[in-house]
């Protein structure tokens, strides 16, 4: 009977001629399963394809780390973009203070206050020369002249010339003549100020050097309506105000510093854009006890150990300062670099018109500030530095070092200790506070000239 079935069903299938010519059988679907394999008795059915439970949930972990890498690099974009924005906006409103100073012809002798000429002779010939300064309306104008120890707001930075970088500027101390004769930029403001109060002063230098152009803007949420310019309203009485008057925000200021070269004819003028400068310095009444009573807007330190600063690249410098003042510096800041290339020059007006003073970006800084007190009274740090006062020695004192990347143009250095006023060709940094942009340009300097 199975015999009988199994001929009958062949029968039913249709034939075919195989690659050979000769008839063949197609297979039904009832063959095909016929001829699939069984195993213990049953038919294997071919496992369905999908995604297991583990390689979803390795899925999720890929998918989370990305994630977190993303989301770790957001603050980083977000800074960057900031600082583009900074520099964006300062370096336009530099070239606008630049422009500005040379249309209204403010940096000549006239239009400043303080501004001294020196004179000396040299081979039988007569040398005019103009003391290196700092154009600064916002503290010459509305800070009357404060000292306390060390600190001398006449000067750029407000150090006096013969502070020990290495000591507290705050204590009273014994001053060592290889730090005498420092090179510093005197702070001067405008004549036009002179004849206001302070109070007034304050007021006139605050809108002279806060930029016009730093408006402030308010954009709605909507950003399909466009952005408006805020500005003061009309109101009535004496004290009217012309209506839509538009005011800066006060986040961007600048000062100006002249560096003459040592005939006087050419000079490097550097415009200097705050970010939300401190208009006022206060200086501590009594010593410190901490680094941050110390006055921060500007700092001094000594400076060491260069390698580079040639070819218009920059280089690396080690850092030595005081412990009881900040020690903080990032990536971006900005830094002045001053130095007597001639101390032993006399009289004293030539080594002052030897004074160069340059300024420089931080690209880089390697690791943490390093606090520690000196055990060798000429070496800090690997550095060698001018011998203390024998009522003042350096183990009485804390210095914090710290080795940064700085990008600007060359610069001579010299490392050799000094053990009088008249010697002293170290090299000394300004690390100024809220700095974003610094724009230098070579000026003639023959309105100085009298």
């Amino acid at each position: 009977m199975n015999s009988f079935l199994k001929i009958s069903r062949s029968a039913l299938v249709p034939q075919a001629l195989n690659s050979a010519g000769s008839v063949g059988r197609m297979l039904s679907a009832a063959d095909v399963s016929d001829c699939a394999p069984r195993l213990g008795g049953r038919r294997m059915v071919s496992p369905r394809t999908g995604i297991t439970l583990i390689e979803v949930t390795f899925a999720i972990g890929v998918i989370l780390i990305g994630m977190v890498g993303l989301t770790a690099i957001l603050p980083l974009a977000g800074h960057r973009a900031q600082d583009a924005l900074d520099f964006d906006t300062a370096a336009a409103m530099s070239d606008g203070v630049l422009k500005e100073v040379v249309a209204r012809n403010l940096i000549r002798d006239a239009a400043l206050t303080g501004v001294q000429n020196l004179s000396y002779s040299s081979g039988g010939k007569e040398f005019t020369v103009i003391q290196p300064f700092c154009l600064d309306p916002l503290l010459a104008d509305n800070t009357a002249p404060a000292v306390y120890e060390k600190y001398d707001m006449s000067w750029f930075p407000f150090y006096s010339t013969d502070h020990d970088p290495l000591v507290d500027p705050s204590s009273t101390y014994t001053i060592s003549p290889g730090f005498a004769g420092q090179p510093r930029l005197q702070r001067v403001g405008l004549n036009a100020f002179s004849s206001y109060t302070f109070p007034q002063r304050f007021e006139i230098a605050r809108t002279w050097v806060e930029s016009p152009n730093d408006l402030s803007e308010l954009r709605p949420k909507d950003r399909t309506i466009p952005a408006v310019l805020t500005g003061l309203k009309a109101t009535t009485g004496a004290n009217s105000i012309i209506d839509g008057k538009r005011i800066p925000t006060g986040a961007y200021s600048w000062m100006i510093t002249v560096d003459p070269d040592e005939q006087s004819r050419y000079g490097s003028m550097a415009v200097v854009i705050y970010q939300s400068r401190e208009r006022t310095t206060d200086f501590p009444s009594a010593p410190v006890e901490t680094a941050n009573q110390n006055a921060a807007a500007e700092r001094i330190a000594l400076v060491g150990d260069a390698i580079g600063f040639a070819g218009g690249a920059g280089g690396s410098v080690q850092l030595l300062s005081s412990g009881a003042t900040l020690s903080q510096l990032t990536s971006g800041n900005w830094l002045m670099l001053s130095r007597t290339t001639r101390p032993a020059a006399t009289p004293p007006a030539a080594r002052v018109a030897s004074q160069v003073f340059r300024w420089y970006r931080v690209v880089g800084v390697d690791g943490e500030p390093t606090v520690y007190t000196p055990t060798n009274d000429t070496t800090v740090g690997g550095i060698s530095v001018p011998a203390s006062h024998s009522s003042n020695p350096r183990s009485n004192t804390t210095v914090w070092s710290l080795k940064v990347m700085l990008d600007g143009p060359d610069w001579d250095f010299s490392t050799a200790p000094s053990t009088d006023a008249t010697t002293n060709s170290l090299t000394y940094a300004t690390l100024v506070e809220d700095v974003v942009a610094v724009n230098e340009k070579t000026i003639l300097l023959a309105d100085f000239l009298k």
